[in-house]
């Protein structure tokens, strides 16, 4: 992995907020964006 072991764990950490606020939310965008930010957070962790 190229980039810092710190700044993957923010990014991952991130997302996960992301994921969690917008999946509160029914609308389709922000519905959109948890899907989206989980994948992130998955992509992260590895």
């Amino acid at each position: 992995m190229a980039r810092a072991k710190k700044t993957v764990k923010k990014v991952a950490a991130k997302a996960k907020r992301t994921a969690r606020k917008a999946a509160s939310t029914t609308k389709r965008k922000t519905r959109k964006t948890a899907t989206k930010a989980k994948r992130t957070a998955r992509k992260a962790k590895r």
